[in-house]
């Protein structure tokens, strides 16, 4: 074999060199033989270094690593003020652009983001009755807003949904909508009594005298709101504590100058203290305690009227339906003893109690809605043949009701009429509504089982036509070419 193939084959096969056992007088010559080519022998050497302490490196590198994306964890949670006082801001940009637009629409790691500064989150429906200085909000029925609430520290964030308060509180941003965050120190917290008439519900009023109303989930997470939210309100500063003792003087304030609203029924009901009134069943409707209103229309005509239709026009079947004898009969006995009436009380929420009271009020009447006198004169009237006459005769009649009678009556059948024109909900139409107080108004004081077989059909048509053409009957005067036509039988 030629020398020359011997020292070709030598120089082009790595491999050889490699496995070749070690000695001394192996390895010399080949070292020098390679000395030209020093930079690829280096570079061997490197890589193999570099194998074999990889393991070793990679998992301290890889601890430092973490360790460092850590601390620029801990300093984004930190507030601003505290974050800006240790840098420059330049850790606000720790992360690429990639990994940023994969966490903005990623919500599988929603669940792994916390922050050491929430007090308490959770949904809350949420509604602001006052601004600032106390000024109430533009329109007294302003939705209700649900929202995901969030306490950091002492600021209450509202937001739209879970994923925005994740989003947004990573950077310690506002809440919904741009909006900025309730502050509550120093802020007054408290179970909304009289506000409204949902339950589980808290008043926050801050120290600018803004007002909110915010209902929980159950009863159980509102007392946990109001204490958390009371625990964080607190103020060391001294010019806090003047404020907010000057909020507490202006609540108290407003307390005493309360007065009772227009409408019995609405928000913030505050009754003045009063002796006993007159009995509220079974006495005439001139005797009965007069509404706020109209001093024609008993107050507990008002209030009954009021409930049902602030909860319970699209009530399927109501007064139709009736409710507990005996919660009916509780409430019977203490408006006679002259109790102060309450709507936003719990036992006033129940409609089928709140209807049946209403029609036992009518029931018990010693004097009925179209008094004994007239009685006999309705029934003629709804008989007569001619349509017009008929209507006209029984507007006349209508109008020379007593005044506790015919406002009392006006103000029952517009109520009615308002029922009927949501029957597509409530299926009450108004036939009936006239089934179901046409035997308790158009009666006598003492019926008789003739008269209740024979002007039963009577009855229900006199309360149907009153509620059909509820507008026409009561205007305040007659038409100058209407001609009353009456014809007794």
């Amino acid at each position: 074999v030629p020398a020359s193939s011997v020292v070709s084959s030598g120089m082009s096969s790595t491999p050889a060199v490699v496995n070749s056992p070690a000695s001394p007088t192996f390895t010399f010559p080949l070292t020098r033989l390679f000395s030209h080519d020093c930079s690829s022998i280096k570079s061997g050497r490197r890589s193999s270094y570099v194998l074999a302490i990889s393991s070793e490196r990679s998992k301290s590198c890889d601890e430092g690593l973490n360790t460092f994306r850590e601390d620029g964890r801990s300093f984004r949670r930190l507030p601003k003020r505290v974050k800006s006082f240790f840098t420059d801001g330049s850790l606000d940009n720790i992360g690429t652009a990639e990994e940023v637009r994969s966490k903005r629409h990623s919500t599988s790691e929603l669940g792994n983001i916390t922050y050491s500064d929430v007090r308490r989150e959770g949904w809350l429906h949420y509604k602001q009755i006052h601004t600032e200085k106390g000024k109430k909000v533009g329109s007294a029925m302003r939705p209700w807003k649900r929202v995901f609430s969030v306490l950091r520290s002492q600021s209450l964030f509202l937001y739209k949904d879970k994923r925005e308060a994740v989003l947004r509180g990573a950077t310690i941003g506002g809440s919904a909508e741009d909006e900025q965050p309730i502050s509550i120190q120093g802020c007054l917290v408290d179970i909304a009594y009289s506000e409204t008439k949902r339950k589980h519900a808290l008043r926050l009023t801050t120290q600018d005298f803004c007002e909110y109303l915010l209902q929980a989930e159950d009863r159980e997470d509102m007392l946990n709101w109001i204490k958390v939210i009371g625990e964080n309100s607190k103020i060391d500063n001294e010019e806090f504590c003047f404020s907010r003792q000057a909020l507490i003087n202006k609540k108290l304030n407003d307390y005493r100058k309360q007065s009772p609203p227009k409408s019995p029924w609405g928000i913030n009901i505050m009754k003045k203290t009063k002796k006993a009134g007159p009995k509220a069943f079974g006495v005439r409707l001139e005797e009965c305690q007069p509404g706020t209103n109209n001093k024609f229309v008993p107050m507990i005509v008002e209030i009954c009227c009021g409930l049902v239709e602030e909860m319970g026009l699209e009530y399927t079947g109501i007064y139709r339906v009736p409710g507990n004898n005996a919660m009916v009969s509780l409430l019977q006995e203490q408006l006679n003893k002259g109790v102060d009436i309450n709507p936003a009380e719990e036992k006033w929420q129940d409609l089928n109690v709140v209807s049946s009271l209403l029609k036992s009020f009518f029931r018990k009447l010693p004097e009925p809605l179209f008094t004994n006198d007239k009685y006999n004169d309705f029934i003629d009237a709804n008989r007569m043949e001619n349509a017009s006459d008929r209507l006209k005769t029984m507007k006349k009649l209508i109008r020379d009701l007593p005044d506790h009678y015919y406002h009392t009556l006006k103000f029952l059948v517009g109520h009615l009429k308002t029922v009927a024109d949501n029957s597509d909900k409530n299926k009450m139409e108004p036939r009936n509504l006239a089934l179901v107080f046409g035997p308790t108004l158009v009666r006598t004081s003492e019926d008789n089982m003739k008269d209740m077989v024979t002007h039963m059909p009577d009855r229900y048509k006199i309360v149907e036509t009153l509620i059909q053409h509820c507008t026409w009957f009561f205007t305040d005067e007659l038409d100058k070419d209407e001609k009353v036509c009456f014809q007794r039988r």
